[in-house]
C-alpha cells in the first residue's frame, strides 16, 4: 500500500526508478524518449517541477551564483518536457503530475505558475488540468473520492473568469 516517489534527474537514476517500478519520478530532467515511454507503459507518474527549476534559474541569475548549473538543469527540463508533450505520435505523455519541489526561498510550493509553464512548453490545456486534478488523485490512490467534478466527490476549486480550455497560453500566466 505504500506509494514510492523518487527524485531522479540523470538517466542512471531514472533507470533505477524504472527498474524498481516506482510510482512517481520527480524532475526526470534527463529522461530519454525511451525512458519516458517506459514510464508511461508502467504507469509511472512524472512530476516535472518546472516552476521550481525556473525559480532556481531566476534566483541564480539574479544572485550570480550557480547560474551555469541552473541553466543546464532548466535546459534539460524543458527539452525533456517538450519530448514528453509529443511522446505518443504528437500526443502527450499520459501520467503528468502537478507538483513542486518546495523547500527553499527560491522554490515555492506548487502554484498556478507550474500549470502556466506546462502550457507554455506545449502541453494542451486539458492535459494541464488533468495533471492537477485527475492524475493527482489517481497517483495518491484517492480517485474514488477526489479528482472529479462529480456529485459525491470532494474538491478544492479554482474559479476562472473564462473557460481555461479556451484560453491562450498568455492568459494562463495571469
Amino acid at each position: 500500500g505504500l506509494i514510492l516517489a523518487i527524485h531522479a534527474k540523470s538517466p542512471e537514476t531514472i533507470g533505477m526508478g524504472l527498474k524498481y517500478s516506482v510510482d512517481c519520478i520527480e524532475h526526470a530532467t534527463e529522461a530519454s524518449v525511451t525512458q519516458l515511454k517506459e514510464m508511461q507503459s508502467k504507469g509511472i507518474y512524472l512530476s516535472p517541477t518546472l516552476e521550481s527549476l525556473w525559480c532556481r534559474l531566476n534566483y541564480a541569475m539574479s544572485s550570480g551564483s550557480g547560474a551555469a548549473t541552473a541553466a543546464f538543469e532548466w535546459g534539460n527540463a524543458t527539452q525533456m518536457f517538450r519530448n514528453a508533450v509529443i511522446l505518443n505520435d504528437g500526443k502527450p505523455f499520459t501520467h503528468f503530475l502537478f507538483g513542486s519541489d518546495a523547500g527553499s526561498a527560491c522554490t515555492p510550493h506548487a502554484s498556478l505558475r507550474e500549470l502556466y509553464l506546462m502550457r507554455k512548453l506545449g502541453l494542451p490545456a486539458e492535459y494541464c488540468l488533468r495533471a492537477a486534478i485527475v492524475n493527482g488523485a489517481r497517483f495518491m490512490r484517492l480517485h474514488k473520492s477526489i479528482g472529479q467534478l462529480t456529485p459525491g466527490y470532494c474538491a478544492d476549486m479554482i474559479f476562472w473568469h473564462r473557460n481555461p480550455l479556451e484560453l491562450d497560453v498568455a492568459d494562463w500566466e495571469h
